[in-house]
């Protein structure tokens, strides 16, 4: 039985999920858990944070909830949180010192002016006084203050999201006070490596809200140090201390540290944030501190916790990390906090303009013209089939629960989750499955025998499928056109898109004719990166990114998407480039090596998903460079690929040139 999924289940990927992780603000963030939330409210061992919930009886605690009595049954407010619609806020009139937040809120939410059309009503607060006028259901309140919630009237069923005072399983922990978006932040953080910094601890000490430690444990934590010469610095802070108060002073302390010591204080949010964002560890002396969004976030993977009795043995621990996973927690820190944290991201010029990659009028229907014959040899690569798309937004929902953990942590969801219309981490299914009736539907096992019955099917355990060849050309139309007639009668080729990246000029009308259709988008500004945008023509998970002057034959093309299904989140191709340090020189080049960088992408197999993540995610600066030099579009998707994945990419054959 094969499940459908309707335009409005479509529409959940293509709106709310899209706007959501390619903005990454934190309010959208706090929207999605509560959404998510609300489409699977769990049973009474699962979170505590539904929707409608409402308060029973003394008597009825529900003890997984730590007393809070509450009932799971959603109430009448239902209707209102479709899930085939972008959830409906309302945002109650409180201060003009929110005006960016809201403005953000209303750029790229479904901001309604009845309360009574509203899924979730938002109320945002400085100084912790909240003074509603209405009812207000699936209440959110957002705290950007230090002061204990107080409601002018009786509320009971609100969220709060603040940076202390948190309800455990209800409320969410995190520092709202984050900087608007701006296209040059990410030259804030300093640099993952050197390894090496100045203190190997910074212990941060809070005098006015510090559950103070012993001297003696301090005194421990010196001796230890001193015998491995180990640098550590202990920063008392108070009102006073002009190192703590002074922002840039305190950034460059935690950036000149390996680990960070944080106690469980009032500041602790912030502390926590501004450690992550300087590349240092943090190390939280508490085992029970409320962690930002910790119900999704797996922050084992980038802090670490230590009970308080534990402090004696604190060096000891730390020290025993490797310098490879410190590095890779440092890595990770970084990813969570830019992805989840960072800022409000409220921009509104060159991410809007290419948050709309559609195909409009764009698209060129050429006169077709009969290729000539093939100048290589004849031979059978694989059945000649009409196109097939890859079926899409399978996982709208799975992604809630048995793919969250990697979207969150692994894989974060500002990469793969621009979009959920194809998800290249899915599980595969077991081997057998192609050998049962029930499930056979679209395998192709390879049956036993020779080259013959290899190339009939493409094996793997995965359904049939074909590619799409996207191919970036300028103002050579000879060279175009012998390149499409080599594409002619291509197995498994779904559709050959060409940017047609010359802006002064229509394409000609007149184009080889092949068993496929030819479609040509125009862009109107000549840029490489036009040719990672995820054009909503591509309706394959694997593209083929092409140059024009590449000259392939096909059975090594069929080769390479053999690979590729069998790894599909990495890149696989041809051209090979190999980058070396020596000395204080850095060299690049194309001499054959034992060892390669990178896979040019004049002549690679990419996953559609990786487009969403080079045009929505990666740093606009990136993007901006690549148009500034016409160049190095290759080394940034590699470089994209392998940050995400930590994964190299995969040469085939032993071409190591381009023709």
């Amino acid at each position: 039985m094969s499940l459908q999924f309707s335009k409005q289940n479509d529409a959940i990927s293509s709106r709310f999920f899209r706007k959501l992780i390619r903005d990454k603000t934190i309010i959208f963030l706090i929207a999605f858990l509560i959404y998510s939330y609300f489409i699977y409210y769990l049973a009474s061992n699962g979170s505590c944070r539904e929707l409608g919930f409402e308060e029973l009886e003394p008597n009825d605690y529900d003890l997984g909830c730590n007393g809070y009595p509450l009932d799971y049954r959603v109430k009448d407010q239902q209707s209102r949180c479709s899930i085939s619609n972008f959830m409906p806020i309302y945002i109650h009139k409180s201060s003009n010192s929110f005006n960016s937040w809201i403005e953000n809120f209303k750029t790229e939410g479904n901001v309604v002016e009845s309360i009574e059309e509203a899924c979730i009503s938002i109320y945002l607060s400085e100084s912790g006084l909240v003074d509603l006028s209405e009812f207000s259901p699936n209440l959110i309140v957002l705290n950007f203050g230090l002061n204990q919630l107080t409601f002018k009237t009786t509320v009971s069923n609100y969220i709060a999201v603040q940076s202390n005072n948190h309800r455990r399983h209800i409320d969410f922990a995190t520092y709202l006070n984050v900087s608007d978006f701006d296209d040059d932040l990410w030259k804030e953080p300093p640099p993952l490596l050197p390894y090496t910094r100045k203190n190997f601890i910074l212990y941060y000490i809070d005098i006015d809200g510090e559950d103070s430690l012993t001297s003696t444990d301090i005194s421990t934590l010196l001796t230890s140090s001193k015998r491995s010469q180990d640098t550590i610095e202990i920063l008392q802070c108070s009102g006073e201390n002009s190192k703590c108060s002074n922002d840039t002073v305190r950034a460059s302390t935690f950036q000149s540290s390996i680990f960070c010591i944080l106690s469980s204080v009032q500041l602790f949010q912030r502390r926590f944030y501004e450690s992550l964002q300087s590349g240092c560890i943090p190390v939280v002396l508490s085992s029970s501190q409320i962690l930002p969004f910790e119900d999704q976030i797996d922050w084992r993977l980038a802090s670490i916790k230590v009970p308080r009795a534990r402090f004696p043995e604190i060096h000891f621990i730390l020290r025993s990390y490797s310098m490879s996973d410190v590095l890779e927690m440092r890595r990770q820190g970084r990813i969570f906090v830019e992805t989840y944290l960072a800022d409000k991201r409220e921009d509104k010029n060159f991410e809007r303009v290419r948050a709309k990659p559609l195909f409009n009028n764009s698209f060129t229907s050429p006169q077709s013209v009969i290729p000539a014959s093939p100048i290589y040899e004849e031979e059978y690569l694989g059945p000649l089939e009409s196109s097939y798309d890859s079926p899409s937004h399978l996982h709208n929902f799975s992604s809630l629960n048995i793919y969250s953990h990697k979207l969150w942590n692994e894989f974060p969801m500002s990469a793969f989750g621009s979009s959920l219309e194809f998800l290249p981490i899915a599980y595969q299914p077991p081997t057998e499955v192609e050998f049962y009736p029930d499930s056979l539907e679209g395998f192709r096992p390879i049956e036993p025998g020779s080259g013959v019955e290899f190339s009939r099917a493409l094996g793997g355990n995965l359904q049939r499928e074909q590619f799409t060849v996207v191919l970036l050309t300028y103002n050579r139309d000879a060279v175009l056109s012998a390149s499409l007639e080599r594409l002619n009668r291509m197995p498994y080729l779904n559709k050959v898109i060409v940017i047609w990246n010359n802006i002064d000029r229509e394409p000609p009308l007149s184009w080889p004719k092949l068993h496929v259709s030819v479609e040509f988008l125009k862009m109107t500004k000549n840029s490489l990166n036009n040719r990672f945008v995820p054009w909503d023509r591509i309706k394959t998970e694997a593209v083929f990114s092409l140059d024009d002057d590449i000259d392939l034959r096909q059975h090594e093309i069929i080769l390479a998407f053999r690979i590729w299904r069998e790894n599909r989140d990495r890149i696989v191709g041809f051209p090979a480039r190999f980058h070396s340090r020596y000395n204080d020189l850095m060299y690049y080049n194309s001499n054959h090596t034992c060892q390669m960088s990178m896979i040019l992408t004049g002549a690679a197999f990419i996953h559609k998903a990786y487009l969403y993540a080079y045009t929505f995610s990666m740093p606009s600066a990136i993007r901006k460079h690549v148009d500034e030099v016409t160049n190095c579009e290759d080394i940034a998707m590699n470089f994209l690929v392998s940050h995400l994945t930590r994964k190299p990419p995969i040469k085939t054959t032993s071409r190591w040139t381009l023709k």
